[in-house]
């Protein structure tokens, strides 16, 4: 499922993230380590051809608060097998402002199918008609200092 360097005493070291998603439980610890992350609408796109959607997103990396470090990654992800996407809020791959990820979920249909929920700030989403659920998430750099941790109000709305 997830792979990433082990560290005594629950610190991070700012080793690169790496997740896979093939199940519920395992999209939501890509959910959870994505919570908060700016994502700007230019930096998602459909590749109909491949059948993949992808993400460019600056993940805040919780783990390394409890390190008294406050740090954003720039992370990659992306869904296989995409037969549809739909979208409310925002156009992908168009300029716009930056908003938040606050959650990512899988609501099954005729499993393996399903639809993936990207839920952001904004009452903005994305569904993902998916084959199945195939998710990879990869911390690719550069890391930076940010003055505070995420903080944002949930809207109201159909955010999902």
């Amino acid at each position: 499922m997830s792979t990433h360097q082990s560290v005594a005493d629950g610190e991070s070291t700012g080793a690169p993230l790496r997740l896979l998603a093939f199940d519920v439980e395992d999209l939501a610890i890509v959910s959870a380590s994505l919570q908060d992350a700016v994502v700007q609408p230019a930096d998602m796109a459909w590749q109909k051809q491949t059948r993949r959607f992808v993400l460019a997103l600056a993940r805040f990396d919780w783990e390394a608060v409890a390190s008294g470090r406050k740090e954003r990654c720039g992370t990659g992800l992306h869904f296989d097998y995409v037969r549809l996407v739909t979208q409310t809020g925002f156009v992908p791959g168009q300029d716009g402002p930056p908003m938040n990820l606050l959650s990512i979920r899988f609501e099954a249909s005729s499993l393996p199918a399903g639809l993936v929920v990207l839920t952001f700030s904004g009452a903005a989403s994305i569904r993902l008609d998916v084959e199945c659920l195939d998710a990879q998430m990869r911390d690719i750099g550069p890391r930076w200092s940010v003055d505070a941790a995420p903080g944002h109000v949930f809207e109201t709305g159909d955010a999902g």
